[in-house]
């Protein structure tokens, strides 16, 4: 099996990371990240020409509403019984700028 990833680039990736590996330790990253490569060597043989991109796996459209402002009576209360301290139909909350 062809190496596609080497000790060199494996040392220089945990510098970046700021991981210090035992030699055998890095060696099993190496042949990890190397496999992994592998896969997407593998998917890369694929004829995709007839595949449209994806945006979701799901088959939906637009899923978003329209940003409306709407009455919500009685939830007023039901907010404010939970709020420790409340002013009028507000929660007084902690400053949080200053």
């Amino acid at each position: 099996m062809e190496e596609r990833i080497d000790q060199d680039t494996i040392q220089r990736l945990c510098g970046q990371a700021k991981l210090t590996l035992s030699p055998e330790e890095g060696e099993s990253v190496r042949k990890e990240i190397d496999r992994v490569i592998g896969y997407f060597a593998k998917i890369e043989e694929l004829d995709t020409t007839e595949t449209l991109p994806l945006f979701s796996v799901q088959d939906q459209s637009n899923v978003f509403r329209v940003d409306e402002a709407q009455e919500y009576a009685g939830r007023t209360e039901d907010v404010l019984s939970n709020a420790p301290e409340k002013k009028g139909d507000f929660p007084v909350v902690p400053k949080v700028v200053s």
